[in-house]
């Protein structure tokens, strides 16, 4: 299907007005913005006027938005569970218009109840209904939305994926990233693990009580019928790539207060703020923050994150990203003592030692290299006083400036070995992938060995 087809049915589906932001009962879409593609970024928004800044881009009614929610109103259509609706103020029975179709998905939706939505995060709960409402293809009423969500192949970039499907040599691109990338990978990796693992459980006690002869048995009992490894995790990268946080009366803490808004997911990740979203019981709005002339594309800031974690956590990074630092922990850890390395254990300051893109040492850093010039630094006043900020650690400064010269020399060869390393590999747009990480590790080295 063309995409400018696909538009237009999302447009219908969320009954999206272009003149009116103000009507009830409606989306709403400025008509001085275009979706258009970016050689890139992919799929991005454009202004085609001029824009002032307060003005409504984008509003999205309730009913439209992919959140806890609105999956447990689609799936109460289908559970025999009337507990269900009770889970959500103002519960509407009709949701999005949701289709009436009946699958074996929809088979284990009858078997859904108000405990085990409550046992599930949200985060696990979108990701089952995601990955099944895939597979139902046109008996979803959320097709128009997921028709338009990013193709698989835009996150064979993200190292998480290599690792999940086992990619060729994945093992060895993994071991050539920087070690607080692969720290990194690994802690999504689990996070993700984990929301697998819990859905897997979840649906294996939904689908084993089936006789022998029951037409679900013979459709494919197996757990993995129901959530393909691929597609479970085309599905989570989705949510986590694409959520954007909101109240939700079924959030358990504030890491269940997502959502995910149609066309509002077109809006790219830049470092800087140029539309601000706000929600209500109306709708999720999007307005400028700023003035925009036409021609311009329109950005959403996702946070303060370095490129190292926009690669590991949505798939991608920026070429000009001043929140990237240098992450030199594991040089500092091999370098203390046994007693050294306890007593920033047991103060709080072990680990994590960076030094920004401007060249700014973080504190965290400046203890440690003062607490590797102390023999015993469980006795050092000087190293209290400045942990506790009453000294400003001058004496430390000529010392931590020699064992950072060290630190950085070792930081830029390594750069360089992995860098040349990594260039021979086939898959070259995964090898300049890591390249450009360690390119980032080498530019903040060099700068910094610079100023000191």
């Amino acid at each position: 299907m063309e995409f400018e087809e696909s538009l237009s049915k999302l447009f219908n589906w969320m009954k999206c007005q272009h003149d009116d932001v103000k009507k009830s009962g409606y989306s709403f879409v400025s008509p001085k913005v275009k979706v258009k593609s970016y050689a890139d970024s992919g799929r991005g928004i454009q202004a085609t006027e001029k824009i002032a800044k307060g003005e409504t881009l984008v509003k999205i009614e309730p009913s439209y938005l992919l959140n806890s929610s609105t999956v447990v109103e689609t799936i109460s259509k289908y559970s025999r569970d009337e507990k269900i609706k009770d889970l959500i103020p103002g519960f509407r029975k009709n949701g999005n218009g949701a289709s009436e179709s009946k699958d074996k998905f929809t088979r284990v939706y009858e078997k859904i109840d108000a405990e085990d939505i409550r046992s599930l995060s949200a985060f696990q709960l979108m990701s089952l209904f995601i990955c099944f409402e895939i597979q139902r293809d046109s008996g979803s009423s959320w097709q128009p939305f997921l028709n338009l969500m990013p193709d698989m192949k835009d996150f064979e970039q993200m190292p998480l994926t290599w690792k999940v499907l086992k990619a060729k040599d994945y093992e060895f691109l993994l071991s050539q990233l920087p070690r607080s990338t692969q720290q990194k990978v690994e802690s999504v990796y689990n996070r993700f693990q984990k929301d697998y693992d819990a859905v897997e459980s979840f649906l294996r006690a939904k689908i084993r009580d089936e006789s022998p002869g029951h037409r679900e048995n013979q459709e494919g009992n197996k757990v993995s019928d129901y959530i393909p490894i691929d597609i479970f995790l085309y599905s989570w990268i989705c949510i986590n790539s694409r959520c954007l946080y909101m109240d939700n009366p079924l959030s358990k803490n504030k890491d269940d207060c997502m959502t995910m808004a149609p066309y509002v997911d077109f809006l790219n990740h830049c470092a800087l703020h140029h539309c601000g979203i706000k929600a209500s019981s109306l709708g999720f709005y999007v307005f400028a923050m700023r003035d925009f002339e036409p021609g311009e594309q329109l950005f959403l800031s996702y946070g303060p994150h370095s490129n190292e974690f926009l690669l590991c956590e949505y798939g991608f990074m920026l070429v000009q990203n001043h929140w990237n630092d240098l992450n030199v922990t594991e040089y500092i850890t091999q370098l203390l003592s046994p007693s050294q390395k306890e007593f920033l254990q047991s103060n709080g300051y072990y680990g994590d030692y960076t030094i920004s893109s401007s060249s700014d040492i973080s504190f965290r850093t400046e203890v440690a290299l003062a607490v590797l010039q102390e023999e015993h630094p469980q006795e050092s006043r000087p190293l209290k006083a400045l942990i506790n900020g009453y000294y400003d650690g001058a004496s430390y400064d000529k010392y931590s400036k020699q064992i950072l010269k060290t630190i950085l020399n070792a930081v830029i060869r390594d750069c360089n070995t992995r860098t040349s390393g990594i260039k021979k590999h086939a898959d070259k747009s995964v090898s300049k992938c890591i390249q450009d990480l360690y390119g980032v590790r080498l530019k903040i080295a060099l700068q910094t060995m610079e100023n000191l």
